[in-house]
């Protein structure tokens, strides 16, 4: 049995019709009444009743017909997968790194499934603290193929569903729109206000192709102007300067 004998069938059981199942197969009608006869031949049971008027299915027919329906989906479906596995858009990824070469938290794919995810793990431990939280936006330096929103979308999505804070990291927004190329205050303007709970700024390094949260450098003004813009949305809020290493004097923090 072959695929091609599955299609004869189910276009014959559909029509109900052995010239009209030929013209949509484009094929000569008695070829297909041939294999339909070796498709039964080889099942060993009719799949359909045939007078000179009217063509019906056998009730093991109309069995077989759901099966074989379901089993040409699958190959629809296997077909469909693999021809976006071969655009890059699915396929399976493996990443391995070690602790020193590996910067910061791991990039994850935006998609509703994972915003969905997110927001239940934030709604449990909400639950099992006791206490409001706040999610922080973080930088990254690398995307999905497979991401149904943009990064500023999904952050919405996730506080909207957990009904929860935002830590809003202006310098990761920075460092983020840079490395993926869209513009900052286009994301910032996206942030619902009345849930920015926090603001970070930092500094950060800058490379040939990218520049990366390193949190060991002063802030540097397109950052403070986006902080200046979060402070006008969202009014006076708690503000942290992340300095983690190449640490100044207090002196030159302050001023």
């Amino acid at each position: 049995m072959e695929l091609r004998h599955l299609r004869y069938f189910v276009t014959v059981a559909e029509e109900l019709h052995f010239g009209r199942a030929a013209t949509r197969l484009s094929i000569v009608q008695p070829s297909l009444s041939q294999q339909i006869r070796q498709l039964e031949d080889e099942l060993g049971f009719p799949l359909f009743y045939r007078t000179k008027r009217s063509v019906e299915l056998t009730d093991a027919g109309k069995v077989f017909l759901i099966e074989a329906q379901h089993v040409l989906a699958q190959v629809r479906e296997a077909k469909r997968t693999a021809q976006r596995a071969y655009r890059g858009e699915v396929g399976r990824l493996v990443v391995g790194y070690i602790s020193s070469s590996s910067h910061d938290l791991l990039p994850m794919p935006y998609t509703f499934e994972a915003a969905k995810r997110t927001a239940q793990k934030v709604r449990e431990a909400r639950d099992f603290l006791e206490v409001p939280i706040a999610v922080e936006n973080v930088s990254s330096y690398a995307e999905y193929h497979v991401s149904e929103m943009t990064e500023w979308e999904f952050l919405n999505e996730v506080v909207e569903q957990a009904d929860c804070g935002i830590l809003l990291d202006v310098n990761n927004i920075y460092v983020s729109s840079r490395n993926h190329s869209f513009d900052p205050f286009e994301y910032l303007r996206s942030i619902p206000a009345e849930r920015v709970a926090q603001i970070h700024i930092a500094g950060h390094s800058i490379y040939e192709k990218y520049i990366l949260d390193t949190h060991d450098h002063p802030v540097l003004d397109p950052v403070w102007q986006l902080y200046a813009k979060a402070i006008e949305m969202a009014g006076p809020t708690a503000t942290l300067l992340e300095w983690d290493d190449h640490i100044p004097s207090f002196d030159e923090v302050h001023k």
